[in-house]
């Protein structure tokens, strides 16, 4: 519980969305959430570059067959 009031407290709204979709579905392409959260592909990818970077997500494995992991 507490990892989640962390990262509810340090990002915003698209954020939030991406890594809810990212827990129900950690294998889910930029285009499926930009398509989710009605956002542009460069949209998502700049959140999940800022989110990769405060160390919330990671992405394991290849751009193609890997998934992505919640780490905080």
């Amino acid at each position: 519980q507490k990892a989640n009031d962390t990262i509810d407290d340090t990002i915003n709204s698209l954020d939030r969305d991406q890594t809810n979709q990212i827990k129900e579905n950690k294998y889910i392409t930029i285009l499926e959430l930009s398509k989710l959260t009605d956002k542009s592909t460069l949209t998502v990818q700049r959140h999940l570059n800022c989110l990769t970077e405060k160390g919330i997500i990671r992405r394991v494995g290849s751009r193609k067959t890997g998934y992505w992991k919640i780490i905080g």
